[in-house]
């Protein structure tokens, strides 16, 4: 009888002890993030704050772009971010620096929309809004734009300014016939956003994913660039993608890279993204799990007092 109470009062010590010791919280976690990481986090409210802990960068060969997890445990981006790789072949890493393996990729070319499943499931992750928004609403994504490499996503912030029902824009292999509704933003979009989520500003639900920006330039200054890129003779050089590998590279080719690369930098600050039914309508075609954002987490306007 002295040993049953004697076990008893150690399990209710212990029990007391963890009771009493607070859990390590999520500011004491983060102290051992790259600093840049830390200081994003800091700074970030308590609304709204979650998007960037949800995105991902995404490499695949020698592209880059941006991904970001569902609450369902799905990682979601662009066709054109993964196009020639498969699962297996993709580096994806999180705002806190963490490489994660993704299993299971569909592609939908036509949407330009990507999907694969996380190898372990995010603690962080997005639902998608549903709701209408109107044209001149404030929006933003987190993303990698350019030659910037995180690993915390950059903000970008910018209005809707409007819809078209257009084909996605075509890649160097592939060209896309079928219409999809698309948001237009007045927003810097640059390379390197495309698959980021779009939101309305300081909420974390998605609206759209990210998809292209407007640069500016003539059809013969593109027809140009595209005969450049396709002419392999003249003097030979060796191009690396930066993960060891190397192919040959003609001179022409060499002036079409360049060429093109200013092109894509230059800015009009008008980008697009693909409308949520899109991304809805991809999902549900795949039999890919998502959760909408719910009527008691809209923002709604108070009602009208009684006189």
């Amino acid at each position: 009888m002295r040993l049953d109470k004697t076990y008893a009062l150690g399990i209710l010590v212990t029990l007391l002890y963890f009771a009493a010791t607070p859990a390590r919280s999520q500011v004491d976690q983060e102290k051992d993030l790259p600093v840049a990481t830390q200081l994003l986090f800091e700074s970030l409210g308590t609304t709204g704050s979650q998007g960037p802990r949800a995105v991902y960068k995404i490499l695949c060969k020698d592209g880059k772009g941006t991904g970001f997890a569902l609450d369902t445990g799905y990682l979601i981006t662009n066709a054109h971010v993964v196009e020639g790789c498969n699962a297996g072949d993709l580096s994806v890493t999180s705002a806190t620096g963490k490489t994660v393996a993704v299993v299971d990729l569909v592609v939908d070319d036509e949407r330009d929309l990507a999907a694969a499943r996380f190898d372990t499931k995010p603690v962080i992750g997005l639902k998608i809004d549903t709701s209408v928004k109107r044209v001149h609403t404030l929006v933003s994504t987190w993303g990698h734009p350019l030659g910037y490499d995180g690993p915390p996503p950059l903000l970008t912030v910018g209005y809707l300014g409007g819809f078209v029902f257009e084909p996605a824009p075509p890649t160097p292999t592939k060209t896309k016939t079928k219409p999809i509704k698309q948001l237009v933003l007045n927003a810097a979009i640059n390379p390197g956003n495309s698959g980021g989520p779009l939101t309305v500003f300081d909420d974390d639900a998605v609206i759209g994913v990210v998809v292209s920006k407007y640069s500016p330039i003539t059809l013969q200054a593109k027809a140009a660039i595209e005969a450049l890129s396709k002419n392999p003779n003249g003097a030979q050089f060796t191009s690396s993608d930066g993960q060891g590998h190397t192919r040959p590279i003609s001179e022409a080719q060499v002036v079409a890279i360049v060429l093109r690369d200013f092109w894509q930098m230059s800015q009009v600050v008008i980008g697009q993204a693909i409308h949520p039914s899109e991304l809805i309508a991809f999902l549900n075609d795949h039999k890919i799990p998502w959760n909408p954002k719910t009527q008691d987490q809209q923002k709604t306007a108070p009602a009208n007092p009684k006189r």
